[in-house]
């Protein structure tokens, strides 16, 4: 499992959930795949396991938070990932070995029932910066359960993001504060590398919410105004636009 956690040691997004992260935090994101027959038994090892580790970690103030996510639903299934890594680390220049030492943790549990690594398959890794939460004033992380990962594409992914943070951040920290609105939290990232014309996004936005069918059939406050200067500017540089669900796994951080 070593060889797993080198490849995953630098993973975030429940930051966006524990309100933790700075703004020069550097996260990677690891998509997996894992066949339909090995899920369940990953996700047991996981969240029974390694998810400890990761508690070990964050408790020594070495990791900062580690999250598992699993899609929903999605587009040409057989071949994209299924599961979506998220972790940041306090140093990511710093040796990780003994972070993930699962060993020292469950030394009566052999690595063959430890390791998730021969059950799945890396599609794809990313170091992202993520900005910090705008959340609704009553949130909990209990109501942080499903995440909608915009994946953009644009021609100045800094602005992008500067855009983003300037028209639309305000825009839904004031609706998520009006009755009848389902949204409990977003935020937004910059995808620092890999990029290239072959690399399909080069910043990201989540829209988090409390249930699956509220995220399908988001409501908005009676009359919304909506950020329309804002929007314009965005759709000047914007290229392209995907959309994945995701179901949050579990999340280990230092306010669990």
């Amino acid at each position: 499992m070593k060889n797993q956690i080198t490849h995953l040691v630098t993973i975030v997004l429940s930051l966006l959930f524990t309100l933790q992260i700075g703004a020069q935090d550097i996260s990677v994101f690891q998509f997996r795949q894992v066949p339909n027959d090995k899920v369940n038994e990953f996700i047991h090892r996981e969240t029974t396991y390694w998810a400890e580790v990761a508690q070990k970690a964050v408790d020594k103030g070495d990791l900062i938070t580690w999250a598992l996510f699993q899609k929903v639903g999605g587009y040409d299934i057989p071949n994209s990932s299924n599961f979506l890594f998220i972790n940041t680390v306090k140093d990511i220049n710093a040796n990780m070995g003994d972070m993930w030492n699962a060993a020292a943790v469950f030394p009566d549990v052999p690595a063959s029932q430890l390791s998730t690594w021969e059950m799945s398959t890396v599609t794809s890794q990313a170091f992202v910066r993520i900005n910090p939460m705008v959340a609704a004033a009553n949130a909990t992380p209990d109501d942080f359960n499903y995440v909608k990962i915009n994946f953009w594409k644009s021609s100045n992914p800094a602005a992008f993001v500067a855009l983003e943070q300037e028209h639309w951040a305000p825009f839904i920290k004031a609706e998520m504060a009006k009755s009848g609105v389902s949204q409990v939290g977003w935020s937004n990232a910059e995808i620092i590398n890999p990029r290239g014309p072959n690399v399909p996004a080069n910043s990201m936005s989540f829209d988090i919410y409390p249930t699956l069918g509220e995220l399908l059939t988001p409501k908005w406050s009676e009359g919304a105004t909506f950020p329309q200067e804002g929007l314009a500017k965005l759709q000047e540089i914007t290229e392209s636009r995907t959309e994945v669900i995701y179901r949050v796994v579990k999340v280990v951080s230092a306010n669990n």
